[in-house]
């Protein structure tokens, strides 16, 4: 251990750590999670860093105090019962010290009074079986797999006596992965710092300085843990059992990848190459590692445009009033077009749910902000109220995009072929990257899924290969 970790072990083993009841000596990420004092914490990141220990060690803090009370949860009942679980391992820590449990609650009594339980969301609405219910901390296992709204439903079971300094704490620990990755990776971290953690050159923690309703201001933190920093586990072992996991799965569970959603039709390494933007008015194209490939000047290299997607189709409208699809975006999004490379940009992304005459009104600002450049305007459904409210109120030379009775994945072919070629470049950071990322990266095609996102994207892509936009645009390999 180099002298500097070893002075920061040193001040963190002066704070407030696990008492008697905790078999482990916390290592050095979980003694940084144990430190925070702050409302919401999240630990973890590759697989076999410790996490369920940390969320254990963090609950019994303040097992001395005899009013304290914890809750530690998990999505499903079934995972709570599973051997090595976290509720396993709670009894394999403190039945053979004594500690009194209950069964039917999965409650641990601890001699102070303080109490433990454990308990599950298994259902969207299993959160109303806390409704009358007052914890002092909260614990989330595998945090990304609990939808938003449980999540923050929970906050409100935290509370505390007036008298008491017991600290009320939402504490979780995840690995990449679930339905709700993206939500979670906005919460906790920065894109910047998820790529960080993938090079190794992350700091030790990450903080967002937030602010609550009632306008007082806290930190949100996230402390990344990796394999090597369980020095408990048999390294080179799990990483062999590791290796035969899938890319995506392989870099979320010893990378601690919070880049990479589920894996769908558009895969996360056919983006490495990234673009940034200096001064304004140059693009510096950027390889996987990090270097400067090309650089372009936004003027007189590249060739912009727009592409919209109304929502919705009539099909789709009424799918998502019978709950059967989650409710369409209107989508515009603009394209820097570079033939001298047949590159196309995503420059930008506005994503909006509102009636035509506001939907119209976004897409002229968004135009006039993006220098007025070709617009075309998908006309499929109230598509063909959004082009013409846009010729006649505002008078803007729309073009109109068609897509002849193909689906959304038939529309999609040549965009996932320029994307596999590298063709389609995404920025380094953008306020709507995660959002694009995330449908991008777990689009499976089905009727279901929302891809408004990925329409825009096989509008622009087709409108390159039909030369509608200009300049030379290869396809496959072929001029």
């Amino acid at each position: 251990m180099s002298p500097k970790k070893r002075l920061l072990l040193d001040s963190l083993l002066q704070r407030r750590v696990p008492s008697k009841w905790c078999p482990h000596t916390p290592h050095l990420t979980q003694l940084i999670f144990l430190g925070i004092d702050d409302l919401e914490a999240l630990f973890g990141g590759a697989a076999g860093g410790g996490k369920s220990d940390a969320l254990l060690m963090a609950a019994l803090q303040y097992v001395d105090q005899p009013n304290y009370a914890a809750l530690i949860l998990r999505r499903q009942a079934v995972d709570l019962e599973k051997k090595d679980s976290i509720l396993d391992r709670a009894k394999k820590w403190w039945l053979p010290l004594g500690v009194k449990y209950q069964a039917r609650h999965r409650r641990f009594t601890f001699p102070s009074g303080a109490t433990i339980e454990f308990g599950h969301l298994q259902n969207p609405d299993d959160v109303t079986n806390y409704q009358s219910a007052a914890f002092n901390y909260i614990a989330f296992d595998e945090l990304t797999q609990f939808t938003p709204d449980q999540y923050l439903y929970m906050f409100s079971r935290l509370r505390r006596a007036a008298e008491s300094d017991i600290p009320s704490r939402v504490r979780s620990a995840s690995n990449p992965g679930g339905a709700n990755l993206l939500w979670y990776r906005e919460r906790f971290m920065s894109i910047e710092f998820a790529r960080q953690i993938i090079e190794g050159t992350n700091a030790p923690t990450y903080v967002r300085h937030c602010r609550l309703r009632n306008g007082d201001e806290y930190r949100r933190w996230f402390v990344p843990s990796m394999l090597e920093d369980n020095p408990s586990l048999d390294i080179a072992e799990y990483e062999r059992a590791l290796g035969a996991l899938d890319i995506v799965e392989w870099s979320r569970l010893r990378k601690g990848n919070w880049l990479i959603g589920k894996a769908g039709r558009f895969k996360p390494d056919w983006f490495l190459k990234r673009y940034e933007i200096l001064n304004i008015d140059t693009y510096r194209i950027l390889t996987p590692e990090g270097n400067v490939w090309k650089a372009f000047h936004v003027r007189n290299d590249c060739e912009r445009f727009m592409t919209v997607d109304p929502a919705a189709t009539a099909q789709e409208l009424e799918q998502e009033v019978k709950g059967q699809r989650p409710a369409s975006h209107s989508v515009i999004s603009t394209w820097d077009y570079i033939s001298e490379v047949s590159h196309l940009l995503w420059r930008n992304v506005v994503r909006l749910q509102a009636e035509v005459p506001d939907v119209t009104k976004a897409i002229y600002e968004e135009w006039q902000a993006q220098g007025r450049p070709q617009l075309f305007v998908e006309t499929d459904g109230i598509g063909r109220s959004v082009f013409q409210y846009l010729e006649r109120d505002y008078r803007i030379p729309v073009l109109e995009v068609a897509t002849h009775g193909k689906n959304k994945v038939e529309r999609s072919v040549p965009a996932q072929n320029q994307a596999a070629a590298g063709r389609i470049i995404l920025p380094s950071d953008a306020a709507w990257l995660a959002h694009c990322e995330q449908e991008l990266y777990s689009w499976q095609g089905t009727k279901k899924e929302v891809a408004d996102q990925i329409d825009t994207l096989s509008h622009a892509v087709k409108l390159m290969l039909d030369g509608s936009i200009g300049g030379e645009f290869i396809f496959d390999g072929v001029s």
